[in-house]
């Protein structure tokens, strides 16, 4: 789904037909940001087969410290004999003397870019494979105001059901032999 997707089917959720009851003017701007934040916090509550990122680290024969990568989120391999630490966003080999340039498997979960400005047409694996816990998790929140706590119940329990579906078919992904981990 585009973004534009996912907004005009939390709009028909929670106002009805999005033409003829569109959302009042003041909450447009609010479902936009809330869509946006909830594309970041997807990536942060799991690992999905889709975030795995598999590159090269040159090591520099005495270059101690690293920058990660800005989409880095989470260690899962580093082909390498030298100890090494993540602080922050650095990778840092303390007390290890680095003595010979070499280039390194790095894989590691990545988070995907938020667009930092609403776009319509913006659409990525996110929005593609995880846009049912976004939409529900919009609506329980917008229906939390206008309904009450019984409806934004439901809508969150339909959230944590579209994460799990999510989670099932990354599952089955990562047992297909042709990945490659």
């Amino acid at each position: 789904m585009t973004l534009a997707e996912i907004y005009t089917t939390i709009c028909s959720l929670v106002y009805g037909d999005p033409v003829a009851s569109p959302p009042p003017a003041h909450e447009v701007a609010r479902i936009q940001d809330e869509i946006l934040m909830l594309h970041h916090k997807v990536q942060q509550a799991y690992n999905y087969w889709f975030m795995y990122y598999r590159t090269v680290l040159a090591l520099i024969s005495g270059t101690y410290t690293y920058t990660l990568p800005t989409a880095y989120k989470e260690l899962i391999r580093l082909d390498t004999d030298y100890e090494y630490e993540l602080m922050g966003a650095v990778l840092f080999f303390p007390g290890s003397d680095v003595s010979v340039t070499e280039n390194v498997r790095f894989d590691y979960w990545q988070y995907l870019p938020t667009p930092a400005a609403w776009s319509n047409i913006f659409t990525d694996n996110v929005t593609v494979y995880c846009p049912w816990i976004i939409i529900y998790s919009v609506v329980a929140s917008l229906l939390l105001k206008r309904e009450g706590v019984q409806m934004a119940q439901f809508y969150m329990a339909k959230a944590e059901d579209a994460a799990a579906s999510a989670q099932n078919e990354d599952f089955f992904r990562r047992q297909d032999p042709k990945t490659t981990w």
